[in-house]
């Protein structure tokens, strides 16, 4: 862990995305359309972990679903492990990063 991540601005797609994964959330690509009103959540997700450098922190796996027509689907989902979590949250950037980040 020793790159040097980028912290998203307050506010933004990436940061609602960053703030719940070190929460401990998993965040699947299909619930996060609501979650963040925005069509596509995998670009802001892919920019987090690629332009901000999370990528080697964020696991990224795919889980079987049925979809309401009852058609096999794959949903991407994507989560920080708890280790890294508790790792992380003692870097005071990071708390910065939560502390301004909180859901009002």
């Amino acid at each position: 862990m020793a790159t040097q991540y980028k912290f998203p601005r307050k506010g933004t797609h990436k940061a609602q995305l960053l703030s719940k994964l070190l929460s401990g959330e998993i965040i699947r690509n299909s619930k996060a359309k609501d979650d963040l009103d925005t069509p596509n959540p995998a670009t802001a997700m892919s920019q987090l972990r690629l332009e901000d450098h999370w990528d080697d922190i964020i696991v990224r796996d795919t889980e079987n679903a049925k979809a309401s027509t009852g058609q096999e689907v794959i949903i991407k989902r994507y989560y920080i492990k708890r280790d890294d979590i508790l790792v992380l949250k003692d870097n005071p950037r990071v708390k910065d990063f939560l502390k301004q980040n909180r859901p009002s």
